[in-house]
């Protein structure tokens, strides 16, 4: 018995490092979506019973109230999640870390980069696919430093 779980576990490590890859490809395509101003793709990192709570409004569920909210924004120049820890449960996993975002006005020069905390619980569809069951972020610190 030893021996088997001697076996076993470098390869619940290796799966979990498979999904932490999934989970950060997820991520980085979701900011590539969003700089290219492509709601309907960033809808579709979300499951259907997705919770997400944005700075100064009401929660959004599900994916066409996220979506209708995306809809509102600006799209960024640029946008990059940084995780600070990803910690995988079975098909649950749940992210931390910071986001950097710079914005530019039509005729102006690019603003400043931005920046915020996030909190993220990911679900592993039964398709393979972690899409993000609830997201929340909000401002850092008037003094954050990169």
């Amino acid at each position: 018995m030893l021996r088997l779980l001697f076996f076993l576990a470098p390869l619940t490590t290796l799966a979990q490092s498979s999904d932490e890859q999934l989970i950060r490809k997820a991520s980085r395509q979701f900011s590539a979506d969003y700089v290219r101003g492509d709601f309907v793709a960033m809808s579709e990192h979300y499951t259907e019973e997705a919770l997400v709570m944005a700075p100064g409004r009401d929660a959004l569920v599900g994916k066409a109230a996220i979506l209708e909210f995306w809809q509102t924004t600006t799209v960024p120049l640029t946008h990059e999640s940084v995780p600070e820890k990803i910690v995988i449960e079975g098909d649950v996993a749940y992210d931390y870390g910071y986001f950097y975002v710079q914005t530019q006005k039509p005729g102006e020069p690019p603003g400043p980069t931005n920046s915020a905390k996030y909190y993220i619980r990911w679900k592993k569809g039964s398709d393979g696919v972690w899409r993000m069951a609830f997201d929340m972020w909000n401002s850092r610190s008037a003094n954050w430093k990169r």
